[in-house]
């Protein structure tokens, strides 16, 4: 098997274990998803990576985070835009969901 789909088919299945077993809310999830794809970072710290793409996002973007903010990067493709509601459920999630996450996120970014 070629490792980019060994590592795919990796990537699905710690998905499948989030959403299915964890009981993870996927919107904020895929928001997440669609900012990683449209940022870049090279080096990060296990654990990190969702944070990191929060902040360079809104770094990139020139927006801040208020508790009554809404703001979508990509004209409605967001499930909510809402930013503060995702730094909430990033703040939420484990260590260990956020190494798992690691994983997603950087075959995203790629």
């Amino acid at each position: 098997m070629e490792a980019l789909a060994l590592i795919q088919q990796t990537v699905k299945a710690t998905e499948e274990h989030l959403f299915d077993w964890l009981k993870l809310d996927s919107d904020p999830y895929d928001d997440l998803v669609m900012l990683a794809r449209h940022i870049n970072i090279d080096v990060w710290t296990p654990g990190e990576l969702a944070q990191m793409i929060l902040d360079k996002s809104i770094k990139e973007f020139g927006v801040t985070i208020t508790d009554d903010m809404d703001y979508d990067f990509f004209d409605g493709d967001m499930h909510t835009g809402d930013l503060s509601e995702l730094q909430g459920w990033i703040d939420s999630l484990g260590g260990a969901e956020l190494i798992l996450m690691d994983q997603v996120l950087w075959m995203e970014m790629e």
